[in-house]
Protein backbone atom coordinates (compact mmCIF):
# COMPACT_ATOMS: atom_id res chain seq x y z
CA UNK A 1 0.00 0.00 0.00
CA UNK A 2 0.96 3.75 -0.23
CA UNK A 3 0.64 4.10 3.20
CA UNK A 4 2.87 2.77 5.60
CA UNK A 5 3.15 2.92 9.50
CA UNK A 6 6.44 2.14 11.66
CA UNK A 7 7.66 3.53 14.92
CA UNK A 8 10.94 4.70 15.44
CA UNK A 9 13.47 3.40 17.92
CA UNK A 10 16.32 3.75 15.60
CA UNK A 11 17.82 4.70 12.57
CA UNK A 12 15.57 3.42 9.43
CA UNK A 13 16.20 3.85 5.58
CA UNK A 14 13.24 3.23 2.98
CA UNK A 15 13.28 2.60 -0.27
CA UNK A 16 9.75 3.44 -2.25
CA UNK A 17 9.79 1.55 -5.11
CA UNK A 18 7.18 1.83 -8.01
CA UNK A 19 6.96 -0.28 -10.71
CA UNK A 20 4.48 0.71 -14.63
CA UNK A 21 0.85 -0.55 -15.02
CA UNK A 22 0.46 -2.37 -17.83
CA UNK A 23 -1.26 -0.48 -20.74
CA UNK A 24 -4.24 -1.70 -22.47
CA UNK A 25 -4.48 -2.35 -26.20
CA UNK A 26 -7.75 -3.31 -27.44
CA UNK A 27 -8.37 -4.58 -31.21
CA UNK A 28 -11.52 -4.34 -33.42
CA UNK A 29 -12.58 -4.44 -36.75
CA UNK A 30 -15.52 -3.17 -39.05
CA UNK A 31 -18.25 -5.45 -39.52
CA UNK A 32 -16.22 -8.46 -37.92
CA UNK A 33 -15.16 -8.89 -41.36
CA UNK A 34 -11.38 -10.33 -40.37
CA UNK A 35 -9.76 -11.34 -37.78
CA UNK A 36 -6.38 -9.90 -36.23
CA UNK A 37 -3.55 -11.85 -36.40
CA UNK A 38 -0.72 -12.77 -33.40
CA UNK A 39 2.14 -10.75 -33.90
CA UNK A 40 5.33 -11.86 -34.62
CA UNK A 41 6.73 -11.82 -30.68
CA UNK A 42 3.65 -14.68 -30.53
CA UNK A 43 1.90 -12.68 -28.48
CA UNK A 44 -2.50 -11.45 -29.17
CA UNK A 45 -2.08 -7.88 -29.95
CA UNK A 46 -5.10 -7.33 -27.80
CA UNK A 47 -4.13 -7.59 -23.94
CA UNK A 48 -1.93 -5.48 -21.74
CA UNK A 49 1.45 -4.23 -22.49
CA UNK A 50 4.12 -3.01 -20.62
CA UNK A 51 5.29 0.48 -20.69
CA UNK A 52 8.23 0.82 -23.82
CA UNK A 53 7.36 -2.53 -25.32
CA UNK A 54 6.07 -3.21 -29.42
CA UNK A 55 3.41 -4.57 -30.47
CA UNK A 56 2.61 -5.59 -34.11
CA UNK A 57 -0.76 -5.60 -35.29
CA UNK A 58 -1.57 -7.52 -38.86
CA UNK A 59 -4.71 -8.40 -40.18
CA UNK A 60 -6.31 -11.61 -41.82
CA UNK A 61 -9.10 -10.43 -44.65
CA UNK A 62 -11.52 -13.53 -44.12
CA UNK A 63 -14.30 -12.05 -45.94
CA UNK A 64 -13.58 -11.24 -49.68
CA UNK A 65 -16.52 -8.93 -49.85
CA UNK A 66 -14.69 -6.44 -47.93
CA UNK A 67 -11.38 -4.76 -48.79
CA UNK A 68 -8.82 -3.14 -46.24
CA UNK A 69 -9.71 0.90 -45.42
CA UNK A 70 -7.06 2.09 -43.20
CA UNK A 71 -6.43 1.72 -39.38
CA UNK A 72 -7.43 3.82 -37.02
CA UNK A 73 -5.57 4.10 -33.16
CA UNK A 74 -7.85 6.02 -30.77
CA UNK A 75 -9.94 7.10 -33.73
CA UNK A 76 -7.43 8.57 -35.03
CA UNK A 77 -6.53 7.38 -38.72
CA UNK A 78 -2.85 6.02 -38.63
CA UNK A 79 -2.57 4.58 -42.07
CA UNK A 80 -2.88 1.89 -44.30
CA UNK A 81 -0.45 -0.51 -43.83
CA UNK A 82 -1.08 -4.30 -43.73
CA UNK A 83 0.68 -4.05 -40.33
CA UNK A 84 -0.30 -1.37 -37.74
CA UNK A 85 2.70 -1.18 -35.48
CA UNK A 86 2.92 0.57 -32.08
CA UNK A 87 6.48 1.16 -30.63
CA UNK A 88 7.36 2.41 -26.86
CA UNK A 89 3.91 2.10 -25.65
CA UNK A 90 3.16 4.70 -23.23
CA UNK A 91 -0.33 4.65 -23.37
CA UNK A 92 -3.92 2.65 -24.11
CA UNK A 93 -5.08 2.10 -27.56
CA UNK A 94 -7.87 1.10 -28.96
CA UNK A 95 -6.56 -0.20 -32.80
CA UNK A 96 -9.62 -0.43 -35.35
CA UNK A 97 -8.87 -2.15 -38.72
CA UNK A 98 -11.99 -0.23 -41.03
CA UNK A 99 -12.88 -2.07 -44.25
CA UNK A 100 -15.48 -0.97 -46.63
CA UNK A 101 -18.10 -3.45 -48.87
CA UNK A 102 -17.47 -4.01 -52.37
CA UNK A 103 -19.59 -5.25 -55.04
CA UNK A 104 -19.25 -6.88 -58.48
CA UNK A 105 -20.89 -5.25 -61.45
CA UNK A 106 -22.02 -7.01 -64.85
CA UNK A 107 -23.80 -5.60 -68.23
CA UNK A 108 -24.27 -6.83 -71.52
CA UNK A 109 -22.23 -5.92 -74.43
CA UNK A 110 -24.76 -3.39 -76.02
CA UNK A 111 -23.91 -1.03 -73.09
CA UNK A 112 -21.21 0.73 -71.80
CA UNK A 113 -20.22 2.51 -68.09
CA UNK A 114 -18.37 5.62 -66.76
CA UNK A 115 -17.31 6.23 -63.38
CA UNK A 116 -15.08 8.12 -60.82
CA UNK A 117 -15.34 5.21 -58.62
CA UNK A 118 -11.66 3.59 -58.23
CA UNK A 119 -11.95 -0.43 -59.41
CA UNK A 120 -10.18 -2.73 -56.46
CA UNK A 121 -9.60 -5.85 -58.78
CA UNK A 122 -12.73 -4.68 -61.20
CA UNK A 123 -15.24 -4.62 -57.46
CA UNK A 124 -16.34 -1.52 -56.56
CA UNK A 125 -17.06 0.49 -53.18
CA UNK A 126 -19.99 0.40 -51.67
CA UNK A 127 -22.07 3.70 -52.48
CA UNK A 128 -20.01 3.91 -55.69
CA UNK A 129 -22.42 5.42 -58.44
CA UNK A 130 -21.82 4.10 -62.27
CA UNK A 131 -23.24 5.93 -64.58
CA UNK A 132 -24.51 3.86 -67.84
CA UNK A 133 -25.86 3.98 -71.50
CA UNK A 134 -26.61 2.40 -74.95
CA UNK A 135 -23.51 1.67 -77.47
CA UNK A 136 -25.96 -0.51 -79.84
CA UNK A 137 -29.04 -0.78 -80.58
CA UNK A 138 -29.88 -4.26 -82.44
CA UNK A 139 -31.42 -3.95 -85.88
CA UNK A 140 -35.21 -2.95 -85.82
CA UNK A 141 -35.31 -2.79 -82.35
CA UNK A 142 -35.94 0.39 -80.42
CA UNK A 143 -35.04 1.01 -76.64
CA UNK A 144 -37.52 0.31 -73.99
CA UNK A 145 -36.21 0.99 -70.65
CA UNK A 146 -33.10 -0.52 -68.42
CA UNK A 147 -33.10 -3.87 -66.45
CA UNK A 148 -31.18 -4.54 -63.07
CA UNK A 149 -30.59 -7.76 -61.93
CA UNK A 150 -33.57 -9.03 -64.24
CA UNK A 151 -36.15 -6.72 -63.11
CA UNK A 152 -37.60 -3.85 -65.79
CA UNK A 153 -36.99 -0.72 -63.99
CA UNK A 154 -39.97 1.32 -65.87
CA UNK A 155 -38.99 4.52 -65.12
CA UNK A 156 -35.37 4.76 -66.71
CA UNK A 157 -36.06 5.24 -70.38
CA UNK A 158 -33.63 7.48 -71.34
CA UNK A 159 -31.27 5.14 -73.24
CA UNK A 160 -28.27 7.39 -72.69
CA UNK A 161 -28.08 7.76 -68.94
CA UNK A 162 -28.87 5.23 -66.42
CA UNK A 163 -27.44 6.13 -62.78
CA UNK A 164 -26.79 3.05 -60.20
CA UNK A 165 -26.08 3.56 -56.55
CA UNK A 166 -23.75 0.54 -55.59
CA UNK A 167 -25.17 -1.30 -52.90
CA UNK A 168 -24.87 -4.97 -54.01
CA UNK A 169 -23.89 -6.89 -56.93
CA UNK A 170 -25.62 -5.72 -59.62
CA UNK A 171 -26.17 -6.99 -63.75
CA UNK A 172 -27.33 -4.10 -65.72
CA UNK A 173 -28.45 -4.72 -69.00
CA UNK A 174 -31.26 -2.80 -71.92
CA UNK A 175 -34.26 -3.92 -72.60
CA UNK A 176 -34.79 -3.24 -76.34
CA UNK A 177 -38.43 -3.73 -78.25
CA UNK A 178 -39.30 -5.02 -81.43
CA UNK A 179 -40.37 -2.63 -84.11
CA UNK A 180 -42.48 -3.34 -86.85
CA UNK A 181 -42.83 -2.06 -89.94
CA UNK A 182 -46.29 -0.57 -91.81
CA UNK A 183 -45.87 -0.03 -95.55
CA UNK A 184 -48.96 1.83 -96.91
CA UNK A 185 -49.31 1.20 -101.21
CA UNK A 186 -51.34 3.67 -103.35
CA UNK A 187 -53.55 2.11 -105.65
CA UNK A 188 -51.41 1.75 -108.22
CA UNK A 189 -54.37 2.70 -111.07
CA UNK A 190 -55.01 6.47 -109.17
CA UNK A 191 -52.41 9.03 -108.74
CA UNK A 192 -54.10 11.44 -106.84
CA UNK A 193 -54.18 9.67 -103.50
CA UNK A 194 -52.16 11.30 -100.17
CA UNK A 195 -51.46 8.46 -97.84
CA UNK A 196 -50.43 8.69 -93.83
CA UNK A 197 -49.26 6.47 -90.88
CA UNK A 198 -46.41 4.62 -92.63
CA UNK A 199 -43.50 3.89 -90.30
CA UNK A 200 -41.51 1.77 -87.29
CA UNK A 201 -43.51 1.16 -84.30
CA UNK A 202 -43.50 -1.40 -81.18
CA UNK A 203 -45.94 -4.30 -81.02
CA UNK A 204 -49.51 -3.33 -80.24
CA UNK A 205 -49.03 -0.25 -80.74
CA UNK A 206 -52.22 1.85 -82.38
CA UNK A 207 -51.63 3.53 -85.72
CA UNK A 208 -53.54 6.17 -86.97
CA UNK A 209 -53.77 4.99 -91.02
CA UNK A 210 -55.62 7.57 -92.91
CA UNK A 211 -55.82 7.93 -96.93
CA UNK A 212 -57.63 10.83 -99.36
CA UNK A 213 -57.94 11.52 -102.76
CA UNK A 214 -57.62 14.52 -104.17
CA UNK A 215 -61.32 17.12 -104.19
CA UNK A 216 -62.66 16.45 -107.37
CA UNK A 217 -61.03 14.17 -109.30
CA UNK A 218 -64.19 11.74 -109.18
CA UNK A 219 -62.35 9.03 -107.21
CA UNK A 220 -63.86 7.34 -104.30
CA UNK A 221 -62.50 5.14 -101.31
CA UNK A 222 -63.13 1.63 -101.60
CA UNK A 223 -61.10 0.22 -98.54
CA UNK A 224 -58.19 -0.80 -96.92
CA UNK A 225 -56.85 -4.44 -98.20
CA UNK A 226 -53.67 -6.43 -96.55
CA UNK A 227 -51.22 -8.35 -98.74
CA UNK A 228 -53.84 -10.91 -99.18
CA UNK A 229 -55.99 -8.73 -100.97
CA UNK A 230 -58.67 -9.14 -97.78
CA UNK A 231 -60.17 -5.57 -96.31
CA UNK A 232 -59.22 -4.30 -93.21
CA UNK A 233 -60.89 -1.14 -93.33
CA UNK A 234 -64.02 0.80 -95.57
CA UNK A 235 -63.38 4.00 -93.73
CA UNK A 236 -60.17 6.03 -94.99
CA UNK A 237 -58.93 6.96 -91.38
CA UNK A 238 -58.94 4.56 -88.82
CA UNK A 239 -57.01 2.75 -85.78
CA UNK A 240 -55.08 -0.26 -87.12
CA UNK A 241 -53.10 -2.31 -84.49
CA UNK A 242 -49.45 -3.64 -85.15
CA UNK A 243 -48.65 -7.09 -84.56
CA UNK A 244 -46.19 -7.81 -87.51
CA UNK A 245 -45.32 -6.33 -90.36
CA UNK A 246 -47.88 -4.98 -92.63
CA UNK A 247 -48.52 -3.86 -95.71
CA UNK A 248 -51.84 -2.16 -96.58
CA UNK A 249 -53.32 -0.88 -99.47
CA UNK A 250 -55.52 2.46 -100.15
CA UNK A 251 -58.09 1.31 -102.63
CA UNK A 252 -60.49 3.46 -105.09
CA UNK A 253 -63.09 3.44 -107.74
CA UNK A 254 -63.88 6.14 -110.40
CA UNK A 255 -67.32 7.47 -109.89
CA UNK A 256 -68.50 7.29 -113.71
CA UNK A 257 -70.29 10.47 -113.89
CA UNK A 258 -74.18 10.02 -115.17
CA UNK A 259 -74.06 11.48 -118.89
CA UNK A 260 -77.38 12.39 -119.95
CA UNK A 261 -77.50 12.75 -123.99
CA UNK A 262 -80.41 14.69 -125.30
CA UNK A 263 -81.21 14.22 -129.60
CA UNK A 264 -83.55 16.55 -131.52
Amino acid sequence: TPSYQFTVDQDYSYTVAYKHVPYTITTDATDDVVTIDIDADGQTPAGTYEAGSNANFPFNLTNESYRFLNWTDNGNNVGSNATYSLTNIQANHNIVANFVRVWSISHTADVEFHTTATPHNDLYDDGSVLSFNVVNTPANMQFKCWSLNGEEQQGETNPNEFNVTLHGNYEVSAVFEQLYTLTLVKDPNVDVIHLSGAGNYINGAQVTVSSSADANSGYEFDGWYDANNEIVSNVESFQYTMDGDATLTAKYTYDVPNVTLHTS
